[in-house]
């Protein structure tokens, strides 16, 4: 039996690589843990399916995330952001795509709003503590 850990890491020359197979690349890595590798390939399924055969660019990358996480928490938003520049640190390394740098950023610490603060401005909230 094959496991996670004892598969290798897909190989891919560039010229022979689309989006899809970068993602293959990056989720066969045996380092990753399989939980890591189920939330990464959730993520990661948005943007090939978004994508598809386009150019991948980060500000193509950017431009999905903003589109299907901006209305999600800082936590959420940072996970997602996270996968991609991951990927995308993954694709740089090992030289299977080439993407810029317009890659999407985590959310500031400074812009997170406390629990107590969100709490307190709203009166549903409010109305049950």
């Amino acid at each position: 039996m094959t496991t996670a850990l004892s598969r290798p890491a897909l190989r891919l020359t560039v010229a022979s690589v689309n989006l899809a197979a970068a993602i293959d690349a990056f989720l066969s890595q045996p380092d990753l843990a399989s939980t890591t590798r189920a939330k990464y390939r959730q993520t990661l399924a948005v943007l090939e399916d978004e994508l598809g055969d386009a150019p991948v660019t980060g500000a193509a990358l950017a431009g999905v995330v903003e589109q299907r996480w901006h209305h999600a928490s800082p936590a959420t938003w940072n996970r997602h952001v996270a996968t991609v520049r991951s990927f995308a640190r993954y694709c740089e390394r090992t030289r299977i795509l080439v993407i810029d740098d317009a890659l999407p950023s985590p959310v500031p610490s400074a812009r997170r709003v406390p629990m107590e603060a969100s709490a307190s401005a709203s009166p549903c909230v409010a109305a049950h503590l």
